[in-house]
């Protein structure tokens, strides 16, 4: 299975999603679920289990309309605080803060005058233990080096055989597949390598993604 961030879900129903970002269970390497929305609409994302859904022609399907989306839970969560209170908010380590918005005048009152400054906070919620990654998603070597963002995964069911990494620049970008024996910790957000940047570097060009170039000593 190849899973590229980008990929397109499709319902019955001909309504087609974006699939945003995945979840991963770092503990044993496994994609778990499929973060999916409606184009530009991640207020609307669902956390859909990967065992639900349909690999065919590169592309994700599922055997439900797009009204049984709800039945899935909603990703992305959000709180409105008091500025005055912000400093001493907590949130759940297996959530991803995303941004936090001030609206100095978001709750006015009928006479006209503003109310008190507010903050709302948006985060992605995922299953304990597990965490979220997506096209931002960066690559660190062993010093800590950033290397890239994520492109994508394979696949053996759901067990993570490589991620794929884009590297270079502008006019020199190229697709390598690295190794899930050489990722020492997945986090949200975050892969940080057990490589250092040359070992990156040397891997070979991924010009098929289902074609994996054999590393020397790789079995």
């Amino acid at each position: 299975m190849d899973v590229a961030i980008a990929q397109k879900l499709h319902w019955t129903d001909g309504v087609v999603w974006d699939v945003d970002n995945v979840v991963v269970d770092p503990r044993v390497q496994e994609i778990t679920h499929l973060v999916a929305q409606p184009h530009r609409h991640h207020e609307r994302a669902r956390l859909i289990p990967l065992d639900r859904l349909e690999e065919r022609d590169g592309e994700f399907w599922i055997a439900l309309g797009s009204g049984a989306a709800q039945e899935f839970p909603l990703v992305e969560q959000r709180r409105f605080i008091r500025l005055v209170d912000y400093g001493g908010t907590q949130v759940d380590a297996n959530a991803d803060l995303e941004s936090a918005l001030a609206f100095p005048y978001f709750f006015g009152r009928f006479d006209g005058l503003p109310g008190p400054e507010m903050t709302v906070e948006r985060w992605d919620e995922v299953p304990e233990g597990e965490v979220e990654f997506g096209r931002h998603s960066e690559v660190v070597d062993r010093d800590g080096r950033h290397l890239g963002h994520v492109e994508g995964f394979l696949c053996e069911g759901k067990s993570i055989t490589h991620v794929i990494l884009q590297r270079g620049h502008l006019l020199r970008k190229r697709d390598v597949a690295i190794p899930v024996a050489a990722i020492r910790e997945i986090d949200t957000g975050q892969a940080r390598l057990n490589i250092g940047m040359d070992d990156v570097d040397a891997l070979p060009e991924l010009a098929d993604w289902g074609v994996v170039p054999r590393i020397a000593g790789e079995r």
